[in-house]
C-alpha cells in the first residue's frame, strides 16, 4: 500500500510538471508569434516607403538633374520643385512610423541582427533626406533665377524714385530762419551726400551687369541717363554743403556768443541785483563796492564784444528766411535794452552804497567806542569775580566795583547815541538785521548792568559774610581769653579751705560752658562755609587754620580745667585729711593731757607703784604717738607748701 501512495504521488507530481513545461512553450509560441507579426510588418512598411521614394525620384529625377534653364521655363520648373517639397510632411511621417518599428523589432531581436536591420532602414532615410535636400537646393537656385530679372528692374526703378527726392532736397534753395534749421539742412545734406557716396556702389555694379546682357539698348540707354544724373547731383550736393557749413557756422557761431554774452550780461544784472541791495554788515557792502567797480571796469571792456556781435547779427541777414530776420533784430533789440538798462542800474547802484558805506564809517566809530568800553567793563568785572584772600582784599574789591557799576550806568547816554545813529542807517537800509543787532547792543547793555548788580550784591554779600565771620571769631577768641582768666585765677592751690572750695565751684561752672564752647565752634563751621565759596584758596587755607587753632585752643581750656580741678580736689582732700587728723591728735592730746594732769598724791607705795606703772604705759603711748605726730607735721609742711595758709604755719613751728 505504501508503494502504491508513493507511486501515486510520483505520477501526480510528473503530470504537473509536464503542464506547467507545455503552459510555458505555449506561452512562448505565442510571444514568438507576435514578435514574428510584427517584424513582417516592419519589413511591408519598409518595402512601402522605398517604393514611395522611388516613385517620386522617377518623376522629378531629370529636373532636378539640370543645372541649366531658360528664363521662360523656370517657372514652371519652380512650380514642379515646390510640389515635391509638399510631400515633405508625408515622407517624414512614414519613415517615423518605420523608425518606430524597427525599435520594437529592435527589441525583440539578438544583437546579432541588429546591423541587418539598421542598415536596410538607414538606407532608404538616407536616400529620402538627400532627395529633399535637393529639392531644396533646386528650389533655391530657380528662385534667384526667377528674382533676378525682376530684382535689377526694380533696383534701376528704386534708384530713380532716388534720386528725384534727393535732387529736391539738395535744389531746394529756401533760406532758413534759425541756425537749427541751417544744421538741419546742413546735416541732411551731408547724409544725402553719404547716402550718394553708397550708392556708388550699387550703381557701378548695375551698370556693370548691364553690359553683361547683350540686345537690351533700352536698357543700357537708361543705366547712362542715370549715370549721368547721379554725378551731377553729386557735384550739386558738394557745392550745398560748403554754402551751408558756411552759413550755419556763422550763425551758430552768432547764437552762441549771442546767449554767452546774454547770459553773462543777465548774470551780471543778478549779481547788481544781489551787489546793489543796502544790507547791515559794512564788510559785505565793502565786499559790495569793490564788486560794482570791478563790474563797472568789466563793462567798459564788455563793450567792445557788444558792438562786434550787432555787426555780425546784422551781417546774417543775406543768408536768412524773413521770419529769421525779425527773430535776430528782436534778439539785438533785446540786447541793447538790457545793455543799456544794467549801465543805467550800475551807475545808481555805486552811487548808493558809497553813500550808505560813509554813513556806516561814522555808526561804526561810534560803535567801535561802545564796544571797546563794554569789552574793558567785562573784563574788569570779570576780574571782580575773583575771589579774594582777605577781608580788606574783598572790601577793596567791593569798593572798586561800586565804582565801575556808577561807571556803567551813566554810560546810558554812549549806548543811546550809538542806537540813533543805527536806527538812522536802519531807516535808509531798510535792513532788519542791523535792528537785530540794536536789540542785541541792548540786551548786551542790559546784561552788563544786570551782572554787574549781581556781582556788586554778591560782593556786598561776600563782605558781610566774611565781617560776620571774622566777628564771630574775635569774639569767640575775646571769650575763650575771659574763661581763661576765670581758669588762671583757680590754677593756684594758695588760701584756705573755703578758698580751695570756691575755686572748684568756678572750675565746674567753667567746665559747664562746653556746649556754648562747641555751639561757637559749629557757627564758625558753618559761617565759615558760606565764606568759603568766595574766598581764594590761600584765604580758605587761612581762615581755615585760624579756626582750628581756635578750636584746639578751646579743646586745651577745657583739659587744663580738668587738670585743674583735679588738683584742686586733692588740694581739698588734704584739706580734709589735715582737719581729721588735727580733730584726732587734738582730742587725743586732751585726753593725754588730762591724765597727766590727775596729781593727786597716793597713800601708799602700792598706790604709788600703780600711779608709776599707769604713767609709764602712757608714756610709751605718747611715744607710739610720735610717728602719727610726725607724720602729721610733715603733712601739715606739705598743705603749707600748697597753700599757704596762715593757720597752718603756727602748727607748723
Amino acid at each position: 500500500t505504501l508503494c502504491d501512495d508513493e507511486s501515486e504521488r510520483k505520477t501526480e507530481e510528473s503530470i504537473e510538471e509536464y503542464n506547467g513545461l507545455s503552459k510555458k512553450i505555449a506561452d512562448r509560441i505565442n510571444v514568438v508569434g507576435n514578435q514574428v507579426v510584427k517584424h513582417e510588418a516592419y519589413d511591408q512598411v519598409l518595402e512601402k516607403a522605398q517604393d514611395w521614394l522611388n516613385t517620386i525620384k522617377s518623376e522629378a529625377i531629370d529636373i532636378l538633374n539640370e543645372t541649366t534653364f531658360e528664363k521662360e521655363g523656370a517657372e514652371e520648373k519652380l512650380t514642379v520643385v515646390e510640389n515635391l517639397l509638399q510631400h515633405k510632411p508625408e515622407g517624414d511621417s512614414i519613415f517615423d512610423t518605420c523608425q518606430q518599428l524597427l525599435h520594437t523589432v529592435l527589441t525583440q531581436t539578438h544583437p546579432n541582427g541588429h546591423p541587418a536591420l539598421l542598415r536596410s532602414f538607414e538606407e532608404p532615410k538616407k536616400a529620402w533626406v538627400d532627395f529633399m535636400t535637393l529639392c531644396q537646393d533646386s528650389l533655391v537656385k530657380l528662385k534667384q533665377l526667377c528674382s533676378k530679372w525682376d530684382e535689377f528692374e526694380s533696383i534701376i526703378d528704386e534708384i530713380d524714385n532716388w534720386m528725384k527726392d534727393v535732387e529736391n532736397v539738395v535744389k531746394n534753395q529756401s533760406l532758413k530762419s534759425t541756425a537749427g534749421t541751417k544744421k538741419a539742412h546742413l546735416a541732411q545734406l551731408k547724409n544725402i551726400a553719404k547716402d550718394i557716396e553708397q550708392r556708388a556702389t550699387s550703381i557701378n555694379d548695375l551698370l556693370d551687369q548691364g553690359r553683361e546682357i547683350e540686345g537690351e539698348t533700352d536698357l543700357n540707354l537708361k543705366l547712362s541717363r542715370l549715370n549721368t544724373r547721379y554725378q551731377t547731383l553729386k557735384n550739386l550736393c558738394k557745392e550745398s554743403i560748403a554754402k551751408y557749413v558756411n552759413y550755419t557756422k556763422d550763425h551758430e557761431t552768432f547764437d552762441t556768443d549771442y546767449e554767452i554774452f546774454k547770459r553773462d550780461l543777465q548774470q551780471c544784472v543778478e549779481e547788481l541785483l544781489q551787489n546793489s541791495e543796502i544790507v547791515g554788515d559794512q564788510n559785505v557792502l565793502q565786499d559790495r563796492q569793490n564788486k560794482l567797480r570791478e563790474m563797472a571796469d568789466k563793462r567798459i571792456n564788455d563793450s567792445t564784444a557788444f558792438e562786434s556781435l550787432v555787426d555780425r547779427g546784422e551781417k546774417l541777414y543775406g543768408h536768412t528766411s524773413p521770419d529769421g530776420r525779425e527773430i535776430i533784430r528782436q534778439q539785438l533789440r533785446t540786447l541793447r535794452t538790457m545793455w543799456d538798462n544794467y549801465s543805467d542800474d550800475l551807475n545808481a547802484a555805486t552811487q548808493k552804497i558809497d553813500q550808505c558805506l560813509q554813513q556806516f564809517n561814522d555808526f561804526n566809530i561810534a560803535r567801535d567806542q561802545l564796544a571797546k568800553w563794554l569789552k574793558d567793563v567785562d573784563k574788569a568785572m570779570q576780574s571782580h569775580t575773583e575771589p579774594k584772600t582777605t577781608l580788606q582784599e574783598k572790601r577793596a574789591q567791593l569798593q572798586n566795583h561800586k565804582l565801575l557799576h556808577q561807571e556803567i550806568t551813566t554810560h546810558n547816554v554812549l549806548v543811546d547815541s550809538v542806537c540813533d545813529k543805527a536806527q538812522i542807517l536802519i531807516d535808509q537800509i531798510n535792513d532788519n538785521t542791523l535792528n537785530v543787532y540794536l536789540q542785541s547792543l541792548k540786551q548786551i547793555f542790559n546784561g552788563i548792568v544786570e551782572k554787574s548788580e549781581v556781582i556788586l550784591n554778591n560782593l556786598e554779600k561776600c563782605v558781610q559774610e566774611h565781617t560776620e565771620l571774622n566777628n564771630q571769631v574775635a569774639a569767640a577768641k575775646t571769650w575763650i581769653s575771659g574763661e581763661k582768666e576765670k581758669l588762671l585765677e583757680c590754677d593756684d592751690a594758695y588760701g584756705e579751705k573755703a578758698d580751695i572750695k570756691r575755686k572748684i565751684e568756678t572750675l565746674v561752672q567753667l567746665a559747664q560752658n562746653k556746649p556754648q564752647a562747641q555751639k561757637l565752634v559749629d557757627d564758625l563751621r558753618q559761617q565759615f562755609d558760606k565764606v568759603k565759596a568766595n574766598t581764594s584758596e590761600k584765604g580758605n587755607e587761612i581762615l581755615a587754620k585760624e579756626i582750628d587753632e581756635l578750636e584746639t585752643t578751646i579743646k586745651s581750656h577745657f583739659d587744663d580745667i580738668e587738670g585743674i580741678e583735679g588738683k584742686q580736689k586733692d588740694v581739698l582732700q588734704q584739706w580734709n585729711d589735715f582737719e581729721t587728723k588735727l580733730e584726732e591728735l587734738t582730742k587725743w592730746c586732751r585726753q593725754s593731757e588730762g591724765v597727766f594732769r590727775e596729781q593727786q598724791l597716793k597713800s601708799t607705795l602700792h598706790e604709788k607703784v600703780e600711779q608709776l606703772e599707769k604713767y609709764k604705759i602712757q608714756r610709751d603711748l605718747i611715744l607710739q604717738k610720735e610717728k602719727a605726730i610726725d607724720a602729721f607735721a610733715d603733712a601739715a609742711h606739705a598743705l603749707l607748701n600748697n597753700c599757704g595758709a596762715e593757720r597752718l604755719k603756727t602748727l607748723t613751728i
